[in-house]
């Protein structure tokens, strides 16, 4: 299990590199009527809702995933919020020993001392967001793999979270596609790994 401050800065460290620019940006005011801004070159595949990419320096493969549905309360408040880089994340970082990290980017502040509901069909689990931050994941790389093989047996992920304003904020993700795109990134890379051997 990794130390939480070794957690944050290795995730840290990688959404401000691809998987950031990857994720969809919704549009302000209104929110929902945006659409994907998948800026990478570097998508290898995609498996329905899910696409796998890999990136160099450091190397990177993951598999990401944008929200089909997004539910703002109170409805009177989507005007208000504005979100940047958004989407769900599995990712494997061979020169850093990570392997198959889950990340939640919601694209807008989450509010201090708020948890984030992660539902896989109707069970529910709590990601960690970083107080003031934009980014959320499990407890430990152990929370990570059962988080990962729920998720391939599972139709839809829902995540509610709270913004620093006070909105309550529900993304939907399908599962549809997840199990060949998580299966792809960790099979590529491998054969990064097994090259710096």
């Amino acid at each position: 299990m990794k130390p939480l401050s070794l957690k944050i800065s290795l995730v840290m460290a990688a959404l401000s590199l691809s998987a950031a620019s990857v994720m969809a940006e919704m549009p302000c005011p209104s929110l929902g009527l945006g659409e994907s801004a998948e800026k990478s070159d570097n998508v290898i595949a995609r498996f329905q809702a899910w696409s796998v990419f890999v990136e160099t320096n450091p190397d990177e493969c993951f598999a990401a995933a944008n929200p089909l549905k997004t539910t703002i309360e109170p409805a009177t408040a989507q005007e208000n919020l504005c979100r940047g880089a958004l989407g769900l994340t599995v990712s494997y970082w061979p020169e850093l020993g990570v392997s198959g990290q889950l990340s939640f980017r919601s694209g807008y502040e989450f509010a201090p001392n708020a948890a984030v509901e992660f539902i896989i069909d109707e069970k529910s689990f709590s990601l960690i967001p970083i107080d003031g931050g934009e980014v959320a994941w499990s407890s430990s790389a152990v929370e990570d793999r059962k988080l990962v093989y729920a998720m391939m047996q599972g139709s839809q992920v829902t995540i509610i979270g709270k913004s620093s304003t006070g909105i309550n904020v529900k993304d939907t993700f399908t599962l549809s596609g997840f199990a060949s795109a998580v299966d792809l990134a960790a099979i590529k890379c491998s054969h990064i790994l097994a090259k710096m051997d």
